[in-house]
C-alpha cells in the first residue's frame, strides 16, 4: 500500500496545480455543506435581536455563488492534469507489457493490457475523487460541526461524540460479515452466468434433451443460490442501517433533551445545533462509505501497481552498428518445466551476407527469433550484435536494430496508408507510395476500389505480407528477419521483392527462417538449427 501511495505522490508532483485542488476542494466542500445551517442561524439571531437580515443574505448569497464557482473552476482545472496523468499511467502500462515475454501471445496479453491499463487509470481517478471531493470535505465537516457545538453546548457535542464511535463499533462488527456476504454473492451470480454460457455454447443439449427438465437441472439451482446470496446481503445491509437508525434516534433525542435542560441558547444557535445533529447522521454515515470505497480502490491499486514497477534506470548506451554481425556463445534457454531447446548454441550471423536458417517445427526458430529479439532471456550465455551485449541495451533500442517480417503480418483495423505510416509517422505520402512500389503492392491496390484507403484488414495473406515489406522499407534497420514473411506470396512475385532487397540492400545482414526449399538460391549461406 506504501508503494502505491509513494506513486501517487510522485504523481502528484508533476502536477502543481492539483494541490491547488487538495487544499481548495475539501474547503469550497465544507462551505457548501455548511453554508445553509449558519445562514439560518445568523439570520435567526437577526431576527431575535431585531437586527437586519440584510448583511446575512447577502454574506450568504456571495460566499455560496463562490463556492460554486470554486468547484467548477477547481474541476475544470484538474480534469486537464488527471487526463494527463492517465494518459501517463496507461503508457507506462503498456511499456511494461512490451518488455514482457508475455507479448509472445498477442491476443490474450492485448486484451489483458488494455484492462489493465484502464482500470489502474480509472482507479487513480476514483482515488483522487472520493478523497478530494468526498471524504475529506466530510470529514472536515463533522469536524468543524463538533467544534462549533462545542463552544454552543459541550455536552451535545459528548453526546454526539459517543455516537460517532457506537456508529463505528457497530459498521467494524457488521463489516466482515457484508465482505463475507459479498464474496459470496459475487461467487453464485459467477457460477450462474457460467452455467448459461455453457447452455448456450452446447445448445445441443437442448434438443436431445427435454429443454424444461434441462434448465430446470442446470439453472433454477444456481439461480436459487444467486437469489438467497443476494438477498442475505440486503437483509445484512438493512438489518446495519436499523441499528444505526435507532442509535441516530437515540442521539437526537439527548440532544433535544439537553437542548430542553438548557434553553439559554440563542434561537439561531439552537436551530443550529438541531440541523447539523440531523445532518451529521448522514454525513458520518456517507463518510462511513466513502472510507470503505477508498479502502477497496486502494487495494486495487496496490495490486494493479506491479504494472507501474519502476526499475532503475539503466544507463542508455549510444549505439552505432557497422557491421550487423550477431554472435550468440554458448546459449542455454528452456522453457519452464520442458526440455531445453538449446544447450550450448554457438552461432555466429555474419556481416553482408543472406543467411538461411532452416529448422523442423519445434526445434527453435522461433525462440531464436525472440532471444535476438530481446524477448526472451537466455538462461547463460552471452548474445552480441557487433561489439554489444543485448543484455546491457533497452529493449527499444533492440527493436530499432532489427526488422522482423513474420508469416503473420499484424495489421491494425486501419487503412493501408495508416499501416505503412506506423513504421515511419513522419514519412512523405510520396516516401510510403515509393515503399508500397518496392515491395510490388501496386498491382493489388491498384484493383482495390479505395486504393491505399481500403481497410488492410480485408487483405489476402499475401498481400499482407507484402505490406510488411513496404512497411520494413520505411525503417532504417542494419538486420533483416524474414520469418517465413513471404511464404503467402507467389513464387514470381517473391522473387522480384527478393531480387529487389538483395539489389537494394536496406540492411548489413539478412536472416531468412524457413520450413520450406523456397529462399536457398538466394541465401549466401545456410544453417541447419536442429544439427547445431
Amino acid at each position: 500500500m506504501l508503494d502505491s501511495l509513494q506513486y501517487l505522490s510522485r504523481l502528484l508532483r508533476q502536477y502543481p496545480m492539483l494541490y491547488s485542488t487538495l487544499l481548495i476542494a475539501p474547503t469550497v466542500g465544507v462551505i457548501q455543506q455548511l453554508s445553509i445551517p449558519y445562514a439560518l442561524k445568523f439570520i435567526l439571531n437577526a431576527i431575535e435581536t431585531h437586527s437586519s437580515i440584510f448583511n446575512p443574505m447577502v454574506i450568504f448569497i456571495i460566499t455560496w455563488m463562490l463556492a460554486k464557482l470554486l468547484t467548477r473552476f477547481q474541476v475544470w482545472n484538474s480534469a486537464n492534469d488527471l487526463s494527463a496523468i492517465s494518459t501517463q499511467v496507461r503508457e507506462q502500462v503498456i511499456q511494461f507489457f512490451l518488455n514482457q515475454p508475455i507479448q509472445l501471445q498477442p491476443i490474450d496479453t492485448s486484451t489483458h493490457a488494455g484492462k489493465t491499463a484502464n482500470d489502474l487509470a480509472q482507479t487513480i481517478e476514483r482515488i483522487w475523487g472520493i478523497f478530494v471531493w468526498q471524504c475529506a470535505p466530510q470529514l472536515l465537516s463533522a469536524l468543524f460541526i463538533l467544534i462549533h457545538i462545542f463552544y454552543l453546548n459541550p455536552l451535545i457535542a459528548m453526546n454526539i461524540m459517543a455516537y460517532f464511535c457506537i456508529q463505528m463499533m457497530i459498521i467494524r462488527l457488521t463489516f466482515s460479515k457484508l465482505q463475507h456476504g459479498n464474496l459470496e454473492h459475487r461467487k453464485s451470480y459467477l457460477s450462474l452466468l457460467s452455467n448459461i454460457h455453457d447452455l448456450f455454447q452446447h445448445p445441443l443439449n437442448l434438443h436431445l434433451f427435454p429443454a424444461k427438465d434441462y434448465l430446470k437441472i442446470k439453472i433454477q439451482k444456481k439461480q436459487s443460490q444467486e437469489s438467497f446470496t443476494r438477498q442475505t446481503q440486503i437483509k445484512t445491509l438493512n438489518t446495519l442501517r436499523f441499528k444505526v437508525d435507532c442509535l441516530s434516534g437515540c442521539m437526537l433525542s439527548l440532544n433535544f433533551l439537553i437542548l430542553y435542560r438548557h434553553p439559554y441558547l440563542h434561537l439561531g444557535d439552537m436551530s443550529f445545533i438541531v440541523l447539523t445533529s440531523i445532518h451529521i447522521i448522514d454525513l458520518l454515515w456517507q463518510c462511513g462509505h466513502c472510507l470503505t470505497e477508498l479502502n477497496q480502490e486502494c487495494s486495487k491499486l496496490n495490486y494493479l501497481s506491479r504494472y507501474l514497477k519502476i526499475h532503475p534506470p539503466q544507463k542508455k548506451i549510444q549505439v552505432h552498428i557497422s557491421k550487423g554481425r550477431i554472435i550468440m556463445e554458448n546459449i542455454h534457454f528452456a522453457y519452464t518445466r520442458q526440455k531445453p531447446i538449446f544447450n550450448g548454441l554457438n552461432l555466429i550471423i555474419r556481416e553482408n551476407e543472406i543467411t538461411d536458417i532452416q529448422s523442423p517445427s519445434g526445434h527453435g526458430k522461433t525462440t531464436l527469433l525472440y532471444l535476438i529479439l530481446g524477448l526472451l532471456k537466455p538462461q547463460k550465455g552471452r548474445m552480441m550484435i557487433d561489439q554489444y551485449n543485448i543484455n546491457h541495451l533497452l529493449p527499444p533500442q533492440i527493436r530499432q536494430l532489427i526488422n522482423v517480417i513474420p508469416q503473420v503480418t499484424q495489421l491494425f483495423n486501419k487503412s493501408i496508408l495508416d499501416n505503412l505510416s506506423i513504421a515511419k509517422p513522419n514519412a512523405s505520402k510520396k516516401e510510403l507510395l515509393n515503399a508500397l512500389k518496392l515491395a510490388y503492392c501496386e498491382p493489388f491496390i491498384e484493383r482495390l476500389k479505395d486504393g491505399i484507403y481500403t481497410n488492410a484488414t480485408l487483405l489476402s495473406g499475401g498481400q499482407k505480407q507484402q505490406l510488411g515489406i513496404a512497411r520494413a522499407l520505411l525503417k532504417p534497420a542494419p538486420i533483416w528477419i524474414i520469418d517465413e514473411g513471404l511464404c503467402a506470396i507467389d513464387q514470381n512475385t517473391h522473387d522480384q521483392i527478393m531480387s529487389t532487397l538483395i539489389k537494394r540492400q536496406p540492411f548489413k545482414s539478412l536472416i531468412m527462417m524457413r520450413h520450406r526449399q523456397r529462399h536457398i538460391h538466394f541465401a549466401t549461406r545456410e544453417i541447419n538449427l536442429h544439427r547445431l
